[in-house]
């Protein structure tokens, strides 16, 4: 876990067990979620953000369930927070494009790559995608959910691509017409490379 959140979090609770005035409790909460807030919204390791505040909710559920009203009451508000804060981590996961929204310094480097355009035929790029769908997600991300990826990062619309589906069936340089250009692409990039 991280140290100065950490700390935070067993200094609040000492303090609430020590029976400490309401003041120095709210304090102590207030400066906890302020290191709270600071920590997700700078924290780059993002996995380690979700593990780091699942531990401290499970914590606090143990802890909760001592019989004393003013630590039940801080823990439902913690818990509370902390489940935004994880909602915000899961958000930004399904959602990659977000990921620069609670950066306060947007710095070029860690904005997210601008979008690209494909200029080739829609049915290219569908034909792509049926390609790589047994690379993706071990095999198991439907064709709806790879479709949509590959719309937003190349900015178009790929229509119906069941139907398309079946003009790859009848093209006539046959389904794979446009991979059995790729590794002549390749192979010239390769050797642009090399020669230099």
């Amino acid at each position: 876990m991280t140290t100065k959140l950490n700390e935070c979090y067993y200094i609040l609770l000492e303090d609430v067990r020590k029976n400490c005035s309401a003041n120095e409790i709210n304090f102590r909460f207030n400066t906890f979620v302020d290191l709270l807030i600071e920590f997700v919204t700078n924290e780059k390791k993002i996995f380690s953000a979700y593990r780091i505040l699942k531990q401290i909710k499970i914590d606090i559920c143990l802890k909760g369930k001592v019989i004393d009203l003013t630590l039940y009451d801080l823990s439902e508000r913690m818990i509370a927070l902390i489940d935004l804060e994880m909602e915000i981590i899961l958000l930004k996961l399904n959602n990659p494009e977000l990921m620069h929204l609670d950066k306060q310094d947007k710095v070029a480097d860690k904005m997210p790559p601008e979008l690209l355009e494909w200029t080739d035929y829609k049915i290219n790029l569908i034909e792509l995608a049926y390609s790589i769908s047994g690379s993706i997600n071990n095999g198991n991300a439907s064709m709806a959910r790879i479709i949509r990826c590959l719309e937003f990062i190349f900015q178009v619309d790929l229509g119906n691509f069941y139907d398309t589906l079946g003009e790859l069936n009848t093209r006539k340089g046959g389904p794979c017409q446009y991979l059995k250009t790729l590794p002549g692409v390749l192979l010239k990039k390769m050797d642009k490379i090399n020669s230099k």
